[in-house]
């Protein structure tokens, strides 16, 4: 019987899922430039709840999760990840898709949309400094690019489905925890921090899928990941 891995690429198919994960973000980028109310409630009603449960514990807490996702720590991240793939792993056009993929997508497309949308930063105490626009979240569009990317990759070098679990878990509750951190520590709104995991998902989704074309289009069968790695 034939797999979806075997199945013509289909542009109609990625788009149409693409699209499905990217209306959280098209839902709050309406909201942003419409100004509808509900939004600005949500976001403030929700904010206030973070400002109001600050302690110094938590705040060292999220500080150092928000940092797992800042942008100098992800370009080195990205760049060391692809090193070992391209030098050691010997996976060479993997290492060359995840530094793309992230490169462009949390890199490229946030600060695009970013400057297209220019929305300010909350207007609560800033406990990092942090300068830019506030929708969509980098660190939240970023590490859901960064660490779901990575992810895949993971899922195409180990087998055993009990450790693909937690790997899934690891990085799930990583993505979630550094989005939680920056409307904690008060320089993004919860819509920006949910903008941002849309968008980045599904710009993932997409490439992932173009790139497993352009192997199997190619006759690369090292690079023909199971059905369960891809879908």
């Amino acid at each position: 019987m034939k797999s979806k891995l075997d199945a013509s690429f289909s542009p109609g198919e990625t788009a149409a899922v693409s699209g499905v994960l990217a209306i959280p973000f098209l839902i709050m980028a309406f909201a942003n430039l419409f100004k509808w109310q509900w939004l600005d409630k949500m976001d403030h009603v929700i904010g206030q709840m973070a400002v109001d449960s600050r302690t110094g514990g938590r705040t060292a807490f999220f500080r150092v999760f928000t940092e797992l996702g800042g942008v100098k720590f992800s370009v080195v991240f990205v760049i060391v990840i692809g090193l070992l793939l391209y030098f050691v792993s010997k996976k060479k056009e993997l290492a060359v898709w995840y530094v793309f993929t992230a490169a462009v997508g949390a890199g490229v497309l946030n600060k695009t949309i970013k400057y297209i949308f220019r929305k300010p930063r909350p207007s609560f105490e800033h406990l990092v400094v942090q300068g830019g626009y506030s929708f969509p979240s980098g660190h939240a569009m970023g590490s859901t690019i960064m660490y779901g990317g990575l992810l895949v990759v993971l899922f195409y070098l180990v087998k055993s489905k009990g450790i693909r679990t937690l790997f899934a878990l690891l990085f799930v509750g990583l993505i979630l925890l550094i989005g939680i951190s920056r409307i904690y520590l008060g320089v993004h709104y919860p819509s920006d921090i949910i903008g941002g995991y849309s968008l980045g998902s599904a710009w993932l989704y997409t490439s992932v899928d173009v790139f497993r074309h352009l192997k199997r289009s190619r006759g690369l069968s090292d690079y023909r990941f199971k059905q369960n790695t891809w879908r």
